[in-house]
């Protein structure tokens, strides 16, 4: 059930980490880029950090990041996704 003022969780058949998503992306449009780890303090990072904003358990959609790269991407750039897994 869901209480006033909330939404159903929003959840896809994966999780992935910040720097998967950042490397599949740039992968994706041919660039390359140093992806250095960040460590961000206070209580809200250290909620994401022990994946208060994941729902492994529930996954809602069928979706993959993947997907939507695909899809987003210019034309050309998603094909490099589609046969190779990025992540």
């Amino acid at each position: 059930m869901i209480g006033p003022g909330l939404v159903p969780d929003l959840a896809g058949p994966r999780v992935y980490g910040m720097d998967d998503l950042v490397r599949s992306y740039l992968h994706g449009i041919d660039r390359r880029r140093l992806i250095l780890p960040v460590k961000v303090s206070g209580q809200a990072a250290r909620a994401l950090r022990a994946g208060a904003n994941l729902a492994p358990d529930h996954p809602a959609g069928r979706r993959t990041w993947e997907d939507f790269l695909i899809e987003r991407l210019p034309i050309g750039c998603g094909a490099r996704l589609s046969g190779a897994s990025t992540v």
